[in-house]
């Protein structure tokens, strides 16, 4: 009695208004109660014939449908907290934005209770447009991407409006910095087409279309895939030509070909190209591409020699960015700034704005990747609550072929979401293993090369040893010739050749790299006996076996030290072996 009365109020209000049709509102329970509805054709009946109403008729109508909430079935509710959520959206009225979210997530949840992935892809896709229209991209993004991977995996027929879908999360996906991913829905998007009659419509308007080829021209060129770029912008700009017929778009496009030949050096195609980007980016007040497009030309004019025109150029650049300021395109500006302070020979200028160009850029950088791991963060634990409800099913539902089913969706769902999701988990740990694995090699090698230098150093002793014990027989006894030949060749054998001090310096350099080089920056005028001398003093070698590897007297060697010393500022009893064990090396 209570719901007709308001019913009959409702209508009598709507008679001065001019509204001739009586409201169906049990037509749109029913249709909103649906246990199925392929490609959302009945709900959408019901908002569009709610849109049509005034601001006041159209809350009060909903309002009779809210109250019919507690004596329908769940997808009545559910669709009703979606009906609320998208009349906030998109008309902007009968609710806020707090019980949009509140309302779409709950009825998010309720469809996972329910296990009607139809529902929840809708529902995931309407989430993603409420936080992608309050800025919130990350959000947008994980969203976005769960009701595209539901939509394959119940199939995207069951749907409506896929195209435009894919190429709004290829638009998201570019903005966070993933140009492999965008690339791959964008081309989704432009080769879409439904399948069967509730969709067959389904595939990008010419203006969408127009939009997509030039998002994958951007992607090809992010990914400097040139001739990929040229390709994609050029179908772009054959619609906005013959379908389009948008001077904006047509400049832009242009500008973006222009973009290309600048990067590829090409600056005589590119200017002409940016010019005409910039003239119609003015004019059409998008202040932000037009400083984008004039700091590319003021590098173009900086490299015919005209460094104060560029100057002036990138300043007005600078001007019209602050006009319209976009995060994304301050880097470039600071740099055009540095290499046209750098050719003016203004030093300071130079390092002010490098500094805040490497800055910024690695902020940037920073962003995208915790963008990344945001997303990745998002989508596990959704995961994981849709994980929890499909639990929670298994208790409430315990018969066997109910919960075996809920399992597999479970697994399907989850196995799909972590294929995604751990698959910069994996790069990371890619990365840190190899890096582990150089350090390794690094190491063994560096042991290797001490290994090797103790065996050469031993080696060079033990042959110097024995020619001093043939030398000693030499003069306690005569020998053969042949013996005073072969001990005569042996003397030889020091590290005093050529050879042998050459492979010494260079297993010497392996396990202490840059010691000679550090040597002679302290003492420039250092001799070759004294390098190895000191060489010697770093491996601790005692003066009488330096003395007997480099085949002078052991007062030679005492000399050479001493000398040594001098040149390295120390004192005459400092010790070279303690000097040497403390230096880099």
């Amino acid at each position: 009695m209570k719901t007709c009365f308001h019913i009959i109020a409702f209508l009598t209000l709507l008679r001065p208004c001019g509204y001739s049709q009586e409201l169906k509102i049990d037509e749109w329970v029913n249709a909103l109660s649906a246990k199925k509805d392929i490609g959302a054709v009945k709900f959408d009946s019901v908002y569009n014939k709610l849109t049509r109403l005034d601001s006041a008729h159209r809350c009060q109508a909903f309002k009779l449908l809210e109250d019919r909430s507690k004596q329908q079935n769940s997808r009545y509710q559910i669709r009703v907290n979606m009906l609320r959520a998208v009349l906030g959206l998109r008309v902007l009225d009968c609710s806020d934005t707090t019980s949009i979210i509140s309302s779409s997530e709950n009825a998010l949840q309720r469809s996972y209770e329910l296990e009607d992935h139809i529902l929840a892809a809708e529902l995931n896709q309407l989430l993603g447009e409420i936080y992608r229209n309050s800025e919130e991209l990350n959000l947008a993004t994980m969203y976005e991407l769960i009701a595209r991977d539901m939509r394959k995996e119940v199939g995207e027929d069951n749907f409506r409006g896929v195209a435009l879908e894919l190429y709004v999360l290829g638009d998201l996906l570019y903005k966070l910095g993933d140009y492999r991913e965008a690339l791959k829905m964008d081309m989704e998007s432009v080769h879409y087409r439904g399948g069967k009659e509730v969709n067959k419509m389904d595939s990008l308007s010419m203006y969408w279309k127009m939009n997509a080829w030039n998002n994958i021209g951007l992607c090809y060129n992010r990914l400097e895939e040139y001739d990929s770029a040229f390709v994609a912008f050029n179908r772009a700009y054959n619609i906005a030509t013959t379908s389009i017929s948008d001077p904006f778009w047509k400049g832009l496009i242009q500008g973006n070909r222009g973009d290309v030949f600048f990067l590829q050096g090409k600056y005589d195609s590119a200017e002409v190209l940016l010019k005409l980007d910039y003239e119609q980016s003015l004019v059409s007040h998008e202040y932000d591409n037009a400083a984008m497009t004039l700091q590319r030309l003021a590098r173009i004019q900086n490299s015919t020699g005209d460094h104060k025109l560029a100057l002036q150029m990138v300043i007005e650049a600078d001007r019209l960015w602050h006009r319209m300021p976009l995060p994304g395109y301050r880097p470039s500006i600071l740099y055009a700034y540095a290499l046209v302070y750098r050719d003016l020979n203004m030093a300071d200028s130079v390092f002010k704005y490098m500094e805040e160009y490497k800055e910024k850029t690695i902020a940037s950088e920073k962003v995208v990747a915790q963008n990344r791991m945001e997303i990745v963060r998002l989508m596990q634990d959704n995961q994981k609550n849709v994980h929890r409800v499909q639990e929670l099913n298994k208790e409430k539902n315990r018969i066997k072929l109910i919960r075996n089913f809920t399992i597999i969706l479970t697994l399907l769902a989850t196995a799909f979401g972590l294929l995604y999701l751990n698959r910069a988990r994996l790069k990371l740990k890619l990365r840190q293993q190899q890096a582990i694995e150089r350090e390794r090699i690094a190491k063994a090698e560096a042991q290797s090369s001490k290994e090797q230098l103790n065996i050469f150093t031993q080696r060079v002793l033990e042959k110097t040893s024995l020619v001093e014990k043939l030398q000693e027989q030499l003069l306690q006894k005569e020998l053969s010739e042949t013996q005073i030949q072969y001990i005569t060749e042996l003397s030889n054998h020091t590290i005093l050749t050529d050879k042998d001090w050459e492979e010494f310096k260079s297993l010497f350099e392996k396990v202490y790299p840059g010691f000679f080089i550090t040597l002679k920056s302290k003492a420039p005028d250092i001799t070759l006996a004294e390098q190895r001398i000191a060489a010697l003093s770093k491996l601790r070698v005692e003066s009488k076996e330096a003395a007997t590897l480099l085949g002078v007297s052991p007062n030679t060697i005492s000399k050479s030290r001493q000398r040594l010393r001098q040149r390295l500022g120390l004192e005459p009893d400092a010790d070279l072996e303690v000097f040497f064990s403390k230096s880099e090396g």
